[in-house]
């Protein structure tokens, strides 16, 4: 009979040539001492807007985004957004800002002029696409 030794026979899965279950079921451990690390993509979404996650803040349930006053010297403006998900440096923007609009970064604080003055510096103003203001400033992004 011819044929009938290959599934358990020297030339089946188990035997030379074939190398394949036993492999399967008992594969080589890495030696002492090696690691490897694996990144898993749960899903990936194109043509998303991202912006650094410290660019949007949060107050109770609702998020959003400080954009720069249209009227010169006015404080820096709220606008909501909603957020798509994140992987700790940037986050995504499902709805409430447009590509190319100008957001702010770093700290938005309450200083007067003459709390800037007391403290030596000059107040400056944001800064352009991802640049940063002067001394006292906030940077932007674009």
């Amino acid at each position: 009979m011819t044929g009938a030794s290959g599934a358990t026979g020297a030339s089946g899965a188990g035997g030379p040539g074939g190398g394949g279950l036993a492999a399967l079921l008992n594969p080589p451990l890495p030696a002492a001492g090696m690691n490897a690390s694996i990144t898993l993509l749960v899903s990936v979404t194109e043509n998303q807007l991202l912006l650094p996650t410290g660019a949007v803040r949060r107050q109770g349930n609702q998020q959003f985004v400080y954009q720069p006053n249209p009227t010169p010297g006015g404080a820096p403006v709220q606008k909501p957004v909603t957020t798509a998900g994140t992987d700790g440096t940037n986050i995504a923007i499902a709805s409430g800002l447009a590509e190319g609009d100008t957001v702010l970064l770093g700290a938005i604080g309450t200083a007067t002029p003459a709390a800037s003055k007391a403290a030596g510096t000059t107040g400056g103003v944001a800064g352009g696409p991802g640049g940063g203001g002067g001394p006292g400033g906030v940077g932007g992004i674009r």
